[in-house]
């Protein structure tokens, strides 16, 4: 009974501390993030269809090339998908009350597709 009571006051503390500034700034930060990740969303899944037809096009007997491809048509694919996974844990986050994880996944589209793209880079001076 004590426990419970305890983690009930700590969630209730942690979340009045936030300011209303770190909550207006979060949620501005969530929308903005959602609408460019939506519009982006599109643009990146059919960039990722059309680098897969590309790809997929290209013929080849060399095992290493072939492992390659399949590990650029998963990668290209990540990229609409970390997208779709931030939008959810924003505003999940935002919910409960935790605002500097709201930040951060704001930003994980970026550093995956950074990722994603310098990845891609390297298999492509390989191929």
């Amino acid at each position: 009974m004590k426990n419970n009571e305890l983690d009930n006051t700590l969630t209730h503390t942690s979340i009045e501390k936030a300011s209303t500034e770190d909550k207006h700034d979060a949620k501005r930060r969530a929308i903005n993030c959602t609408i460019t990740s939506s519009i982006l969303f599109l643009v990146f899944s059919y960039v990722a269809l059309i680098y897969t037809s590309l790809i997929l096009s290209k013929t080849s007997e060399n095992p290493f090339t072939t492992a390659a491809s399949i590990l650029s048509i998963t990668c290209a694919a990540c990229i609409p998908l970390s997208m779709l996974i931030s939008i959810y844990l924003m505003w999940s986050r935002y919910f409960r009350g935790q605002y500097k994880k709201v930040r951060f996944f704001s930003r994980v589209p970026l550093i995956v597709s950074g990722g994603i793209c310098f990845l891609l880079w390297i298999l492509d001076s390989w191929m």
